[in-house]
């Protein structure tokens, strides 16, 4: 009987590894690009990529397929799954296969009794483990070949996916990319110290949500993700969060506001629990967001410019005072960014700042970020110009507004390598062309994008 759940999609184009050996099965990999996207629900979601580099050893890997139940036999009516243990390379190439046919880019997987395996018809299927601490199922391997089924000395081999997914050249399909700029906030014109702001007038900023709610913030940095801190992020299950755009008021929200639920997670691989060093991660959704006149992505910083002694924004749902509830209305707050010699001078000391942050506050106190502004942006609008830049994210402190002990927010100009390297599958927007603004005038930009 069949499912009404079922979608179908023509095949667009097929693109077969350059390298794969149809006499060996080396690099037994391929990608098919469907004519439509589909959509993704609570039903549909796609598989994460594997760790780079991890062997997976040890792990037990699942396998499912339509494949034969046993050797011969007609392939299955309905889905089957079977558990695995992945074996060591040194393993694999000491089984009957003898070393010569067991490549770096080939996995192993079975019992060296036989019994489980896959089998005809299970072949470009999914080999996939249980990301340790999470519900993430990883593709790590995809069925490619082996001897018979379930065979005793002959276990299951799978192209190795994680192979594949840190070359220099990438095998991906290009997307379509709409044209828009980032960084232009939609007026001209309460964190502690600071004003509610203007409904929708940062565009770019974003709540997460953890079982639908609010948590910390994040800002839009293109059609598929939003970047906040490592430590909203560390720890939580991908599939309790989501992400809100368009939000100002979370007891009254409008119906222009756009959820969309996430993916994956990306913390960054060095970050301190600590000192909070390399204090920041990326949230892929699991669908673009379109970009509009109201909804658009902040620009990233000049790698090389430093903000010392300008005036920056935090904007956030956080607490108006330490200790005090989260706002309801995003507010925003203005801070000057001091420079490191200044910040390690503070009440901090010299041993707790890193290169990787960034300080922001007055001596005295009393504007500041504060609890349940984490993650949100500290941006600034450069020169002359209305194009804001991403400098920071709102990181730790000392309380909230204290004297002498600033804001401390990750310097994301530290990571521009890092972030371009985790979100090459995005549309990007191009920065405006420099315009000085004349007062009283509207600003025009010039329309640009970029890859």
């Amino acid at each position: 009987m069949a499912n009404f759940q079922k979608i179908d999609r023509k095949v667009a184009q097929i693109i077969t590894h350059p390298k794969y050996n149809a006499r060996t099965y080396d690099n037994d990999i391929a990608i098919v690009k469907m004519d439509k996207p589909v959509e993704m629900t609570e039903l549909l979601h796609p598989v994460c990529m594997p760790t780079p580099g991890k062997s997976f050893k040890g792990e037990t890997g699942i396998v499912t397929g339509w494949g034969a139940l046993r050797v011969g036999g007609p392939t299955s009516d309905t889905l089957q799954e079977v558990q695995v243990p992945i074996m060591s390379q040194d393993d694999c190439r000491k089984s009957r296969y003898g070393p010569s046919r067991i490549t770096d880019n080939m996995l192993c997987a079975g019992y060296e009794e036989g019994q489980k395996d896959s089998c005809q018809g299970d072949s470009g299927g999914p080999l996939h483990v249980v990301a340790h601490g999470t519900r993430e199922h990883q593709l790590v391997g995809v069925v490619s070949w082996g001897e018979g089924c379930a065979k005793a000395g002959y276990p299951g081999v799978y192209s190795r996916v994680n192979r594949y997914v840190t070359t220099s050249a990438p095998i991906t399909v290009e997307r379509e990319c709409s044209q828009c700029t980032c960084g232009t906030r939609n007026t001209i014109k309460r964190i502690v110290g600071g004003q509610e702001t203007e409904v929708n007038q940062y565009p770019w900023m974003a709540m997460l949500r953890f079982r639908e709610r609010f948590y910390c913030g994040a800002s839009v940095i293109n059609d598929l993700y939003v970047a906040s801190a490592a430590h909203c992020l560390r720890g939580f299950t991908p599939s309790l969060l989501s992400v809100r755009v368009l939000e100002h008021n979370r007891r009254n929200s409008s119906a222009q506001i756009i959820d969309r639920k996430v993916s994956r997670v990306f913390v960054h691989e060095k970050y301190s629990t600590r000192n909070f060093n390399n204090d920041i991660g990326l949230v892929k959704l699991d669908q673009p967001i379109t970009m509009s006149d109201i909804l658009r992505p902040v620009c990233m910083p000049e790698k090389d410019h430093g903000y010392e002694h300008e005036e920056a924004i935090i904007t956030g749902w956080g607490a108006i005072r330490e200790g005090g509830p989260v706002a309801e209305a995003l507010q925003e707050v203005r801070v000057p960014i001091l420079s490191l010699e200044e910040c390690r001078n503070s009440s901090y000391g010299s041993s707790r700042i890193t290169e990787n942050m960034l300080c922001a506050g007055v001596p005295e106190g009393g504007k500041d970020s504060c609890q349940g502004d984490s993650g949100g942006p500290l941006h600034v609008a450069m020169e002359n110009t209305d194009t804001y830049h991403l400098a920071g994210i709102v990181s730790w402190g000392e309380g909230c507004a204290r004297p002498n002990l600033p804001g401390v927010y990750t310097r994301v100009s530290s990571y521009l390598e890092w972030i371009e390297e985790k979100t090459k599958d995005g549309c990007k927007c191009g920065i405006p062309e420099k315009k000085y603004l004349e007062q009283e005038k509207f600003l025009e930009f010039h329309w640009s994008f970029q890859r």
